[in-house]
């Protein structure tokens, strides 16, 4: 596995920045890539230790477990260093565990349009 990250690589961490947390299929919608291929950078970027990943595993949803990215202390200063990000964004290890208290153990309720209830 390459060790270095590139550009592409620094704009995921930024939009990770910017939106605070983000699935691999949200970053996926977002850059209109492939699944596989944010799948495999997020991975590099893990083990480079530049986010922090954790698994959501919704109850009764079959399939893979989902992971939810932030940017570890070691992301947020690669990009002040690229000039990337505003002096005021900083590194808050809470984030992670305060954006999914509300997600622990819960199924997402989506309200379906009239024409759609039975």
């Amino acid at each position: 596995m390459n060790q270095k990250i590139d550009s592409k690589d620094l704009k995921l961490a930024y939009l990770i920045a910017e939106y605070r947390l983000l699935t691999v299929k949200q970053i996926a919608v977002l850059e209109g890539a492939h699944v596989r291929t944010i799948r495999r950078r997020m991975s590099k970027l893990f083990c480079l230790d530049y986010v922090i990943e954790r698994k959501r595993v919704v109850r009764g949803q079959p399939g893979r477990p989902e992971f939810i990215y932030s940017l570890s202390q070691k992301g947020v200063q690669c990009l002040h260093e690229k000039g990337a990000l505003e002096e005021e964004h900083t590194y808050d290890k809470r984030i992670l565990n305060q954006g999914l208290a509300h997600l622990s153990g819960a199924r997402m309720m989506v309200p379906l349009p009239i024409e759609c209830r039975p």
